[in-house]
């Protein structure tokens, strides 16, 4: 979780402008107890379902992450930051996939309209990465 944690904060910081903050995150949304872990996917479960307006699934997750803003996001990189000889949506795929350790189920993303309606924020793109072990959250966030 580290590599994705230094990636997000390094993005984040250099593509950032004055008077604009970005907020890249990836969390594990369930916690490895099983009661919690079952409930937070039911709960997951339950509004996924109850707000399939604002989702989308991701067939070929790994070309259509950051695709329509992969620059806006992601473009400036870091001096500081090894990627490895990678580009960075490359870097952080393998991360995320290291972190993983699996292969995602299903990989969705949240519409455009999610991050007004929810997060309160001038521009973000959310993914969610359902896998065995739980759900994880990846966000992209601009705050003004």
């Amino acid at each position: 979780m580290k590599n994705i944690h230094d990636f997000l904060k390094s993005f984040a910081e250099v593509n950032s402008q004055k008077y604009v903050e970005n907020e890249y995150v990836f969390v594990r949304l369930t916690d490895s107890s099983k009661e919690w872990h079952q409930e937070a996917l039911d709960v997951f479960e339950k509004y996924k379902a109850e707000h399939y307006k604002y989702f989308v699934k991701l067939n070929n997750w790994k070309n259509e992450l950051l695709s329509e803003c992969e620059n806006y996001w992601i473009g400036k990189i870091p001096i500081d930051f090894d990627l490895k000889a990678l580009v960075p949506k490359e870097f952080l795929i393998e991360a995320i996939m290291e972190e993983l350790k699996e292969e995602p189920q299903e990989v969705i993303k949240a519409k455009d309209d999610f991050g007004y309606e929810f997060n309160r924020v001038v521009s973000s793109e959310d993914y969610f990465f359902e896998t065995t072990k739980g759900v994880y959250w990846l966000s992209f966030s601009v705050y003004d």
